[in-house]
């Protein structure tokens, strides 16, 4: 279509030149002006042409490459989606751990206050020996002593002389006994041993109530690594003849 057009714009000139060859002397030069307007717009021509025929590839070429960078955001979008994802089930699954671990540490917080009551109750429960006292056996009846015979009265003898009183002797002053100095009070003293907690108690009550505390408290050194006590008697020599009281102190020993 633009070569058509050029070639008539071409035989336009050609025949307004012709028609002035009569009155201008100079045809040969206007011919040749022509003839180079005429090529001139025939190159331009090809041109338009061959800009016209480049625009399809020109733009097969954009789209494809606008076709390529939309499938790299695509799967950098997949990409993306995928990486959230993950983290997002990564999340889930330490809040869940988390969460388990807190309710399982509670639970064997409770289990061990639990066992702490229950050992508690069961050594208050259990009661202490009573001691039987010991009967002594009873006098057996003594006999009625047997009434001796009043013997008959006798007639007076003859009288006889009234001895002379003898002077009765003068006793000699005897000396007042020196009183023994009395013996020091006895301070008993242990003769067991105490227990891994080194505490002692006046009775079994009280070294329960200390145990069960320190059981139970975050910050002893009895809370983490065991798991348990004993509440045991200490026993002392309580006179100086080597009397012993088997239950006169009380002591507290934990076990792992």
């Amino acid at each position: 279509m633009t070569n058509r057009i050029v070639l008539l714009i071409v035989c336009c000139l050609l025949l307004f030149s012709l028609s002035g060859c009569k009155s201008q002397p100079d045809s040969a030069l206007v011919l040749e002006q022509t003839t180079n307007e005429a090529e001139v717009l025939k190159k331009a021509g090809d041109s338009a042409e061959n800009v016209e025929n480049e625009k399809p590839i020109l733009s097969a070429e954009l789209t494809a490459t606008l076709d390529r960078l939309l499938k790299v955001e695509q799967a950098e979008r997949l990409e993306m989606e995928k990486a959230y994802q993950l983290m997002k089930t990564q999340l889930t699954l330490v809040k869940t751990d988390k969460k388990e671990k807190s309710e399982e540490t509670a639970q064997k917080r409770t289990n061990k206050k639990k066992d702490a009551e229950d050992v508690g109750k069961e050594v208050a429960s259990t009661p202490s020996p009573i001691p039987t006292p010991t009967q002594e056996p009873a006098p057996a009846p003594t006999p009625d002593p047997t009434p001796e015979p009043v013997p008959a009265p006798t007639p007076d003898p003859t009288p006889e002389p009234t001895p002379e009183p003898t002077p009765e002797p003068i006793p000699e002053p005897t000396p007042e006994p020196i009183p023994e100095p009395e013996p020091e009070p006895f301070t008993p003293f242990r003769i067991s041993m105490l227990g891994n907690s080194g505490m002692e108690f006046m009775t079994m009550a009280d070294a329960d109530t200390w145990a069960g505390d320190q059981f139970l408290d975050p910050t002893s050194i009895w809370y983490a690594e065991y798991t348990g006590w004993f509440t045991t008697s200490v026993a002392y020599q309580i006179d100086a003849s080597g009397g012993v009281d088997n239950n006169y102190r009380y002591t507290v020993d934990f076990y792992k």
